[in-house]
C-alpha cells in the first residue's frame, strides 16, 4: 500500500493528503512529528533525503516534492484530476507550477512569519510579510479571473491545480489573509472545503494543532 509521509502544518503535505483522497487511491497516512525532529532521523532521510514533508513510499520506491507526488498519485489511480490528453495535461501542469511559484512561494513568507517564526525563536520579518502580500495581490487576481471564467483553475473540471491551490490557501483565516475581494476564488474555496476529500483530512487548517 502507498504510504504518504505528512504533517498537517505543511501546506504541500496537505495537497498530497487531499489528492490521495480525491484520487480514491488506497493509502496509509504516516504522520511525521516535525517538533520531535522525526524528519531528520536516519530512517526518514532514507525516504526523503531533503528531510522535509511530504514524501511518498510505494514499496521500495520513494518520492518527494509535492508536485511530483500529486502527479504520481493521479497517474497511478488513472484519475481525471490529471487528464490523459496532452494539451489538457499541459494546462494542468502550467497551473500547478503557477501555484507553486506565484502563490505558494509568497504565501509562505506570510505563513512562516505570522505562524512559525516565534516557534523557532525568531522575530517575524514584517518586510517579508509585506513583500509576500504584495506578490499575492498580483497573483491572486489572476487565479480569481481563471475561476470566474471556467469554474476551476486549469479548465472547466477540477484538477490537480485546484488541489494545489486549495492546500496553499488553507491557512488564510489563521494568518489574517482576507480573500473576500476575490469573489470567484472565495466561492470556489468554500465549495471545495465542503467536499469529502477535504473534510476527511480536517474541518479547517490548524484543527490538528488546536487552532481556530
Amino acid at each position: 500500500m502507498i504510504k504518504i509521509h505528512v504533517n498537517p502544518a505543511s501546506t504541500p503535505a496537505l495537497s498530497v493528503m487531499f489528492a490521495a483522497n480525491a484520487c480514491g487511491i488506497e493509502h496509509e497516512v504516516m504522520m511525521v512529528d516535525l517538533g520531535a525532529q522525526a524528519h531528520r532521523t536516519p530512517e526518514y532521510l532514507k525516504i526523503n533525503p531533503v528531510g522535509k514533508v511530504p514524501a511518498l513510499s510505494d514499496g521500495d520506491f520513494h518520492l518527494f516534492e509535492s508536485g511530483a507526488i500529486l502527479r504520481y498519485l493521479a497517474r497511478k489511480s488513472k484519475s481525471e484530476l490529471y487528464p490523459v490528453e496532452y494539451q489538457a495535461r499541459a494546462r494542468v501542469d502550467q497551473w500547478v507550477d503557477y501555484v507553486a511559484h506565484h502563490v505558494r512561494s509568497p504565501f509562505s513568507r506570510v505563513h512562516f512569519n505570522r505562524m512559525f517564526a516565534k516557534m523557532f525563536g525568531e522575530q517575524p520579518d514584517e518586510a517579508s510579510i509585506a513583500l509576500g502580500l504584495k506578490f499575492l495581490s498580483v497573483s491572486l487576481p489572476i487565479v480569481d479571473a481563471q475561476i470566474a471564467k471556467q469554474g476551476y483553475v486549469a479548465s472547466e473540471q477540477m484538477s490537480l491545480a485546484d488541489i494545489a491551490l486549495l492546500a496553499t490557501l488553507d491557512p488564510c483565516e489563521i494568518l489574517g489573509i482576507d480573500l473576500r475581494a476575490y469573489t470567484a476564488l472565495s466561492q470556489w474555496r468554500d465549495t471545495l472545503r465542503g467536499k469529502a476529500f477535504y473534510t476527511d483530512v480536517h474541518a479547517h487548517y490548524g484543527q490538528d494543532m488546536g487552532l481556530g
